[in-house]
């Protein structure tokens, strides 16, 4: 941490250092409030084992509450609130060894609470 500060001391010092070059490199916070009615972008790619990899934009929220249905599951189950980009979904297949649809939807949070609208749902099918 003391070389980062020092190199961040560094940076704002220099003459041609702006805000906007400071919020680009994420030394300063942005001062722009997130938007409350806000959606989430992002994505879902199937990956080897049943694991699906859930990529996600935070755009100065605090992170992201992803909800899942897997197969012929007809109602969305919260699958957790994340913080960081990527993640993945490692849960086992609802019927080993055979492929299955899973569904994910974003939602962005505001501290602890879900805020703005539902993202668009992301498909895919599980490789085994």
């Amino acid at each position: 941490m003391p070389r980062l500060r020092l190199l961040v001391k560094r940076i704002k010092a220099h003459l041609l250092y702006t805000e906007v070059i400071g919020g680009d490199l994420g030394i300063i916070a942005s001062t722009i409030a997130p938007s409350p009615n806000a959606k989430p972008t992002g994505s879902a790619r199937a990956l080897a084992n049943s694991q699906v990899e859930l990529k996600f934009v935070k755009r100065g929220f605090s992170g992201i509450q992803v909800e899942s249905k897997r197969g012929a599951e007809a109602n969305w189950s919260v699958l957790g609130n994340y913080l960081r980009s990527p993640i993945l979904d490692t849960r086992p297949l609802l019927v080993a060894g055979q492929p299955e649809t899973r569904s994910y939807r974003y939602r962005y949070l505001s501290g602890n609470d879900p805020v703005g609208t539902v993202s668009d749902t992301f498909t895919v099918t599980t490789i085994p």
